[in-house]
């Protein structure tokens, strides 16, 4: 009889124990490692940013011959020489406005380090800015009649574009800090107008005047830096400055005075400037 109770308690907290452990929740499987994300491969992407640039236009006079026959050539300073120091400014003259346009590259990730090599093109907005300048030039031998000489110049620049290494730290797998610098070029343009004049009835039938303006494309070199930030699997966005250097610009002209005679005065105007200044700007690329 105690054998039978024995038996069937034991029975009874076996089933227990086994039902309780059924009621028990499963351990899930382990979840596989994510991936870190990887900078290597091609990219393509768009930018936006303000560019500008404080630069003086800059023009240096020199004298041309002057009719010996005419007293204002014989006289010192002559004629001639008084049309060259009235072409002698320097004007400062701004370019500044919105750029846009687009980039193209490939990165290299290796352990924290990302290297790779960049390209993009940028168009303007109110790339072309222009200056003027006036001046009166006393004459000694003649008190009543100084020289005026009125200038306008202008320059822009239509279109910027770049070649650049990048070479960069990860200070977290989805942000980069990186340093950049390689080629620049772009097309640039200088205009240059000059008049002078003497209130003198009868001096000239013509006054000394000159116009002039060039065109080109220049190449030189940038350098800057930013930072990245990889929001998403295939997606970045960056903010950037760069400085870029294209180089100097000249445009020569010459200026003439007539009588009836024929020419009586002249110079020559050489108008310079450079084209260099900053761009900040930021963008947006997919990697593929």
């Amino acid at each position: 009889m105690r054998l039978t109770v024995a038996i069937a308690l034991a029975s009874l907290i076996i089933s227990t124990q086994i039902g309780t452990a059924a009621d028990l929740p499963t351990k899930a499987p382990p979840l596989a490692p994510v991936a870190a994300p990887t900078w290597t491969g091609f990219y393509v992407g768009l930018n936006a940013g303000y560019m500008w640039a404080s630069r003086d236009i800059s023009s240096a006079g020199t004298p041309g011959p002057c009719d010996p026959t005419l007293i204002g050539c014989t006289s010192t300073p002559n004629y001639s020489t008084l049309s060259a120091i009235g072409s002698t400014f320097s004007v400062p003259v701004d370019l500044k406005g919105f750029i846009g346009g687009g980039q193209i590259g490939y990165n290299w990730q290796f352990t924290n380090w990302v290297a790779g090599l960049e390209a993009d093109f940028q168009g303007i907005g109110h790339h072309d800015q222009s200056g003027s300048f006036f001046t009166v030039v006393p004459q000694p031998a003649f008190p009543a009649f100084p020289l005026d000489s009125a200038a306008t110049v202008s320059r822009s620049i239509d279109y910027l574009g770049t070649v650049r290494g990048r070479l960069g730290w990860l200070a977290t797998p989805t942000l980069l800090l990186y340093g950049t610098g390689g080629l620049a070029y772009g097309k640039v343009s200088l205009s240059t107008s000059i008049v002078q004049g003497q209130a003198c009835i009868g001096c000239f039938f013509g006054v000394p005047s000159s116009a002039g303006s060039a065109s080109k494309t220049l190449a030189g070199w940038t350098l800057g830096g930013g930072l990245e930030w990889m929001f998403a699997p295939h997606w970045t966005v960056k903010g950037e400055y760069l400085y870029y250097d294209l180089g100097e610009l000249t445009v020569n002209t010459l200026l003439l005075g007539f009588e009836p005679t024929g020419v009586v005065q002249s110079s020559f105007a050489q108008t310079t400037t450079r084209f260099n200044g900053s761009i900040a700007r930021a963008g947006i690329n997919y990697k593929f």
